[in-house]
């Protein structure tokens, strides 16, 4: 699936991880995310680092795909609980800040593959 933001493609290659067991894995023990690599989380208002092996930016999202907070966790961490968040999505460090996403902002999602 695609993360769309002003009709640009951001993130081409995101998963989903909408069962307990997927939800509590997320990206542990990957060595890494590839460019437009992301994770959403759902449903999801918190997450942790343990066993991941590299930083991510972390954007929390409402049902309505309006970006709450944005923060790059490093690993070994774990966040604080965001009220209202419905996801999250996972995404390499530094590339919300690149792409130019910020708190309010509003991403679509393109299921077609």
């Amino acid at each position: 699936m695609k993360v769309i933001f002003n009709d640009n493609v951001l993130w081409d290659k995101v998963k989903v991880a909408g069962t307990f067991g997927s939800r509590f894995k997320g990206l542990m023990g990957k060595k890494n995310l590839d460019e437009g690599e992301g994770l959403i989380i759902s449903p999801c208002n918190q997450v942790h680092s343990f066993n991941m092996n590299f930083p991510i930016d972390v954007i929390f999202l409402t049902k309505q795909m309006e970006i709450l907070k944005i923060t790059t966790m490093d690993p070994g961490k774990v966040g604080a609980v965001q009220k209202h968040s419905a996801c999250v999505l996972e995404v390499e460090a530094g590339s919300a800040e690149h792409f130019g996403v910020a708190n309010g902002d509003t991403l679509k999602i393109d299921f077609e593959v």
